[in-house]
C-alpha cells in the first residue's frame, strides 16, 4: 500500500495528491512533526510515535477532502485570531483553533492512504487500532468509527 506525507502548508498539496491518487477515495491522517519526522505525543496508555492528531475518511476524491482539512487548519492557525473560522472540516476548525497556539503550521503533515475495503471501514479500523494502542482517540477526533473491531482489544 502506498502512503505519502504531504506538508499541510504546501500550496500545491491538492495537485500533488490528485496526481498520485487521481479520483481515489480513502483515508488520511494529520500528523505533528518535529524536525524531519513525526513528533512523539504522550497518550493515556503510551506514546504515539507517529504524531497522529486526526484520522479521517472520504467518499469523494482524496484531494478534495484533504484540501478541506488544509483549509480548516490554515484558516485557524493565526495566533492573533480572536475567533475560529468555520471552513472546510467545520468541527475540526473549532478544535484546531483551540490548540493553534501550541503548533507551528510548518510542522503539520497529512498522510494519505488509498482505500482498502471502503473508506468508512478503513477509517473505523484505523481509529479502533489507535484506541487499542493508546486508550483514547487521536486528539482532534471526536467520534469512534462506524464499525467496532473488538478483536483489537
Amino acid at each position: 500500500m502506498k502512503t505519502n506525507y504531504f506538508k499541510i502548508q504546501d500550496p500545491d498539496l491538492n495537485d500533488k495528491i490528485r496526481e498520485l491518487y487521481r479520483e481515489e477515495t480513502g483515508t488520511y491522517s494529520l500528523h505533528w512533526f518535529k524536525d524531519d519526522g513525526p513528533r512523539e505525543i504522550g497518550r493515556l496508555l503510551g506514546t504515539d510515535s507517529d504524531g497522529v492528531l486526526y484520522i479521517g475518511k472520504t467518499d469523494t476524491p482524496l484531494y478534495n477532502r484533504v484540501s478541506s482539512l488544509r483549509n480548516s487548519v490554515l484558516s485557524n492557525s493565526a495566533r492573533i485570531q480572536s475567533l475560529p473560522v468555520e471552513k472546510g472540516h467545520k468541527a475540526l476548525s473549532k478544535k484546531f483553533f483551540r490548540i493553534r497556539k501550541g503548533f507551528d503550521i510548518n510542522d503539520l503533515y497529512v498522510k494519505v492512504y488509498p482505500v482498502k475495503m471502503n473508506p468508512l471501514a478503513d477509517e473505523s479500523y484505523l481509529l479502533e487500532e489507535y484506541v487499542s494502542r493508546f486508550g483514547e482517540l487521536p486528539p482532534l477526533n471526536g467520534d469512534y468509527g462506524s464499525y467496532e473491531h473488538w478483536e483489537l482489544f
